[in-house]
């Protein structure tokens, strides 16, 4: 049922980008004649790109890409010529990043070849991503992370993050509905990226989500957030995974899906292989596990790292946090307590706000 449920998913995927591009080729061209200005433009290439299907930020970053063309000097759409676009995208790159001359690109490729019938965009190359290796943590590290949780409840967290292979969405989605076998199984409901599975949870917290199970209500969540009937918010996993990794000494920088990565990768050098990773993450290529391969240490006999290999690898059925002691659970209150406010934690959230729109711009037309 999992996989016939994320090839639905993968489907109607396909079927939805399908039906955009065939809208754009169907949608009647814009004419640029020297008496359109550019909010006359904007307001008709708007109203196409909604009807293709396009999302409110897509057509937002669209927006901001013409105003970009104003600002460079190009005062009227009909000025816009291949030389001046290739000019602008060529300038860009001495001070933006590849993400954002790609997103230039794409906007000026859809609004201008597309729904114009020009040519402008011929010979313009999408900049590729580099890869960068994932932030990986040994086991050691890791069981060091999780002992720095402040509470039981944090400490919890972090340890379904790593010995789960979790994502913030799906930790902070957890209820106590999901525990099952006695605590030693947990259920991961699918998302739009991750697929349904079942995980099998490591035993220093079996104790506590078996008590958890059959104290707390069903429909309520693990892991609450300060209102009651909400869940933790994934910027406080962020703030928790920060905060332990500062008291745990870590000094490089490591996030919720470092936590991930280092699961994954744990995983294959314990000799676990990639289908059995890949159902384990809920990936749905296997493409995307394959990944990991690029973080494990070479196996050669006179390596240097073959010796740190040795030592962190152990045996293939051992779970991550093996090692780590249990804990003690005599002082455990069920529920968990709505968390108090700290400090940082309210300098954090009035900076998301301001940051986020809770001082709102006006937004100039192009």
């Amino acid at each position: 049922m999992t996989g016939l449920a994320n090839a639905d998913l993968l489907a109607e995927r396909h079927a939805a980008f399908a039906a955009r591009r065939w809208n754009l080729q169907t949608a009647d061209n814009i004419a640029v004649s020297p008496a359109l200005t550019w909010p006359a433009f904007w307001d008709q290439a708007n109203h196409v790109l909604r009807e293709c299907g396009y999302a409110h930020g897509t057509r937002r970053q669209f927006r901001h890409v013409l105003r970009g063309l104003r600002q460079a000097g190009i005062h009227r759409p009909a000025d816009v010529t291949r030389a001046g676009i290739h000019a602008y995208v060529h300038n860009l790159a001495d001070t933006s990043s590849g993400s954002w001359i790609a997103l230039n690109i794409t906007a000026l490729r859809t609004i201008f070849d597309r729904l114009c019938g020009l040519a402008f965009t011929k010979g313009l190359v999408t900049p590729k991503r580099g890869f960068h290796l994932p932030e990986i943590i040994s086991e050691n590290e890791a069981e060091r992370l999780v002992q720095a949780g402040s509470t039981i409840r944090d400490q919890l967290l972090l340890g379904l993050l790593y010995g789960c292979g979790l994502t913030a969405t799906e930790v902070t989605a957890l209820r106590w509905s999901d525990i099952h076998a006695g605590g030693t199984q947990l259920h991961v409901a699918a998302s739009t990226r991750y697929a349904e599975r079942t995980q099998a949870v490591p035993e220093p917290f079996q104790a506590i989500l078996k008590a958890g199970s059959k104290t707390c209500l069903q429909r309520d969540h693990i892991f609450t957030g300060r209102r009651k009937g909400t869940a933790l918010s994934t910027r406080m996993v962020e703030i928790i995974v920060r905060q332990a990794r500062i008291t745990a000494g870590i000094e490089r920088p490591i996030c919720v899906m470092s936590l991930r990565h280092s699961y994954a990768v744990n995983r294959l050098e314990n000799g676990a292989n990639l289908r059995q990773v890949q159902q384990e993450l809920g990936h749905a290529s296997i493409r995307t596990t394959a990944r990991y391969e690029r973080c494990i240490a070479p196996k050669l006999a006179h390596h240097p790292f073959t010796e740190v290999r040795r030592r962190m690898t152990r045996d293939a059925m051992l779970r991550p946090l093996a090692k780590l002691a249990t804990i003690d659970i005599r002082k455990l209150r069920l529920p968990f307590p709505r968390p108090k406010a700290t400090v940082v934690e309210f300098l954090s959230l009035l900076r998301d706000r301001v940051i986020g729109g809770f001082i709102k711009r006006r937004t100039r037309s192009p």
